[in-house]
């Protein structure tokens, strides 16, 4: 899916959905739904994240969304007296991240199958070699800063904070994951295979910083869920320049791309 199909995939779906909260608002305001307008608008956006989430697999938020949907309607539920609203939310973030660890294989397996049906459908995004020969850095918590260098590439980073620069002279595939941490990736005295490249990201809840050099030209595709990818400054605009092929996909989180 294409970077302006997915973009007026979302509009629609969140365009429909602040019309569902605004028409049930005013019907509630008006006396012709019963009931508590506080609640009625409530239970609009929590379903709507709640779908949202589904069709992403974005766990914590599909779980916290539920877990306020059924504390809104605790009343009508067999739940205990004694369980509280924080408890409830805590418990639904806690469980959320054990399904994102437990099933994160699952998560890129259909992520991959969604790129490479993307790529069938769109030869300029030529696909990647795999990761024969791939220089591989992970980081589960803590920080952390390293050089990486190879025409292949994978940085995973989960809870920590990383900073990778990325050195070599015949750069041809990368990919960059990170789960809930903060990520800040430089591309320093790089060249390309070929005078072009791969790069795909995943990003879940955190935060990454990517830099780029401003020589490159760049196409770029975006999955963006609830959270923001935001670019700054521009790639070249030279038909001759290096060429990045970008692919981004996020959930809740936030990416920076930097032209510099």
């Amino acid at each position: 899916m294409n970077k302006h199909s997915v973009f007026r995939a979302n509009a629609i779906f969140w365009g429909v959905a602040l019309l569902v909260i605004g028409v049930g608002a005013i019907l509630c305001a008006s006396g012709i739904i019963p009931g508590s307008l506080y609640l009625i608008i409530m239970t609009a956006l929590f379903a709507a994240i709640f779908i949202r989430s589904l069709i992403g697999f974005h766990f914590v938020p599909l779980l916290i969304s539920a877990a306020h949907l059924v504390y809104l309607y605790r009343a009508y539920l067999p739940l205990p007296g004694e369980l509280k609203g924080w408890m409830l939310i805590l418990a639904s973030v806690v469980i959320g991240v054990g399904f994102e660890l437990i099933f994160g294989g699952l998560k890129k397996s259909i992520k991959r199958r969604r790129k490479e049906r993307y790529e069938s459908m769109n030869p300029n995004f030529e696909k990647s070699i795999g990761n024969d020969g791939c220089n591989n850095t992970g980081n589960g918590a803590g920080s952390y800063s390293e050089s990486v260098v190879g025409n292949n590439f994978h940085i995973e980073n989960g809870f920590g904070e990383q900073t990778r620069y990325i050195r070599g002279t015949e750069f041809c595939n990368g990919h960059i994951e990170n789960g809930f941490g903060g990520l800040t990736v430089y591309f320093d005295d790089i060249k390309m295979m070929n005078n072009q490249a791969n790069l795909s990201i995943e990003n879940g809840f955190g935060h990454i910083n990517l830099y780029l050099p401003s020589s490159w030209s760049v196409a770029m595709t975006e999955e963006n869920g609830m959270g923001q990818i935001v670019r700054h400054g521009n790639p070249s605009t030279n038909p001759e320049a290096p060429r990045l092929n970008l692919h981004v996909e996020n959930g809740m989180g936030k990416v920076d791309i930097y032209f510099n």
